[in-house]
């Protein structure tokens, strides 16, 4: 009851445009009870929105002409939020499959493409914490998994790919005799 307390501080502090003092209070809510799926969730939404922000300040540097070393670093910051929002939504995914914390799967994927051009903090965030995810987890997001094997997050979804492969072999046949004949 305590972190779902500290979890309501904490959106109501979002909406009020704190975010620093929200970010505390996911915190602290979190560390009360490390199980609360909610809060978990919730922290990534705040992450995800951080990112969003940070990312309009990259545009706008962008169409400004700013320095682009600025700018690099300000990438670097999108994707370090990214991936704190991918690892908090993967983590209440881990701590309880209801639907409400899987619906935050495909938000994972998407992610995966802001990596950059090569594999980084986001691709290593998906690879360790996928991994701990049950494998029925990814049944439904199996053409996603096998498009995104061709790019450049093909490493990190491959360890995930082949745990499925392993538990439900029939249930990715189909799908992976579809993919390779198309």
């Amino acid at each position: 009851q305590k972190s779902e307390l500290f979890r309501l501080k904490a959106l109501f502090l979002q909406s009020l445009q704190g975010r620093s003092k929200a970010n505390q209070a996911f915190c602290h809510s979190v560390q009360i009870c490390p199980t609360h799926g909610r809060a978990w969730c919730s922290w990534g939404d705040l992450c995800a929105s951080l990112a969003a922000v940070t990312e309009k300040q990259v545009d706008q540097s962008a169409s400004t002409g700013d320095g682009s070393e600025a700018a690099k670093d300000t990438a670097k910051k999108v994707r370090q939020y990214l991936a704190q929002a991918m690892g908090c939504y993967l983590e209440a995914v881990r701590i309880d499959g209801h639907e409400w914390a899987r619906i935050h799967i495909p938000k994972c994927l998407w992610m995966l493409s802001k990596d950059g051009s090569t594999p980084g903090i986001l691709c290593q965030t998906f690879e360790s914490r996928g991994a701990l995810l049950p494998a029925w987890v990814w049944l439904p997001w199996l053409p996603q998994l096998l498009t995104g094997l061709y790019r450049r997050e093909g490493r990190a979804m491959k360890i995930v790919f082949s745990r499925l492969v392993k538990t439900y072999p029939q249930a990715v046949y189909y799908p992976l005799r579809a993919f390779y004949l198309e």
